[in-house]
């Protein structure tokens, strides 16, 4: 019977060491490649593509209720959270969360529905702001927090939307 004698000699070392150094660059490359090709914002799964705005559009809903607190540099009256109420797609009212008085709807014109909010984040996405921060309800699409900073040398243009307790009322 005969034996295998396998010597390892510093010329099998450098095959062996050059061998393991090519195939992990290979490698390296072909996760660079596969990373760099892939489509951005692709779902990571065989979810649905589908935008909030879209997924919020397809729903088609007219009536609703929701809370609303803002932070900006601007009006005291303008960051108490309030309650906005809309009906066939028009603000029906607004009043201050704490209390139930009413508030005045012209201070909350820009923010009275949830298509507006809409509005607010694509005008923002428009200007490339230095940052843009924006999560979704995963059922209706609805915005539950923006924080939007157009540039960072700007003090006091800073908005901040928090979108709370989000009910679709009946007809």
């Amino acid at each position: 019977m005969s034996t295998l004698n396998f010597k390892i000699t510093k010329e099998n070392q450098r095959g062996w060491f050059l061998a393991l150094l090519v195939t992990f660059i290979l490698a390296v490359a072909l996760v660079w490649y596969i990373w760099a090709n892939a489509a951005p914002g692709a779902p990571a799964n065989n979810e649905s593509a589908q935008s909030p705005a879209a997924l919020w559009e397809s729903q088609a809903i007219d009536d609703y209720r929701y809370t609303l607190q803002v932070g900006c540099f601007c009006l005291v009256d303008v960051t108490r959270p309030v309650i906005v109420e809309v009906k066939d797609g028009q603000v029906a009212s607004i009043t201050y969360a704490e209390d139930g008085t009413a508030a005045d709807p012209a201070l909350f014109e820009r923010y009275d529905s949830i298509d507006k909010l809409f509005a607010i984040i694509n005008e923002a996405e428009a200007q490339e702001p230095a940052r843009l921060d924006v999560t979704y309800d995963e059922a209706t699409g609805v915005p539950q927090s923006v924080v939007i900073d157009i540039s960072e040398q700007m003090a006091d243009e800073e908005l901040y939307l928090e979108v709370s307790d989000f009910e679709a009322l009946a007809n």
